[in-house]
């Protein structure tokens, strides 16, 4: 359960990441 929580976690941070940077981009 850790390591998946973990695993969305991270991939959430990442996703918002790509977001905001491609945002700030456009």
């Amino acid at each position: 359960m850790m390591d998946v929580n973990c695993k969305f976690f991270v991939g959430q941070l990442i996703h918002h990441r790509l977001f905001n940077y491609r945002g700030v981009v456009v």
